[in-house]
């Protein structure tokens, strides 16, 4: 999508992410027995509150470190392995503002999701990072994770 305007753009990668949140998934219920409430949430409740339409005007100029990543990208990696091949392989990022626009979530994934059935590559990485600017701090402080496994690796 990076052919298109960046407005554009945004309210592409907002629906294709809200998509994919709801697709599938349909009601699901959660609590248990322990606890005195139990709650049935939609996916689409998900969606709905998590993610933004644009940064959070409290943001000012530093909406712009990671609004200019807004969107969906499809590309190439290269790894280097000291003492092995190197491996190539596709892509795709995707990135969006959530949290009322006060932060920025993407999601890597290699290989790319209509790839990754039966796939031998090293790579496997399904993971996101949250990035959330502290006011206070001024500084953007984020967390990674990739909860797919490495073949290989314990």
């Amino acid at each position: 999508m990076p052919d298109l305007p960046d407005h554009q753009r945004r309210i592409a990668v907002t629906g294709l992410v809200a998509s994919g949140a709801i697709a599938g998934l349909g009601a699901r219920t959660f609590g248990s027995q322990e606890s005195p409430m139990s709650t049935t949430v939609h996916a689409s409740g998900l969606a709905e509150t998590l993610l933004a339409s644009a940064p959070h005007p409290s943001l000012g100029e530093h909406a712009d470190t990671f609004g200019r990543l807004i969107g969906s990208w499809a590309g190439t990696y290269r790894d280097r392995d000291p003492g092995g091949p190197e491996e190539t392989g596709n892509m795709e990022v995707h990135f969006g503002w959530v949290l009322q626009g006060r932060a920025v979530q993407d999601t890597w994934i290699a290989p790319p999701r209509n790839q990754r059935e039966g796939s031998m590559l090293k790579r496997q990485t399904y993971g996101t990072t949250l990035r959330v600017f502290d006011l206070q701090a001024r500084v953007w402080q984020s967390v990674w994770l990739n909860p797919v496994p490495v073949p290989g690796l314990t």
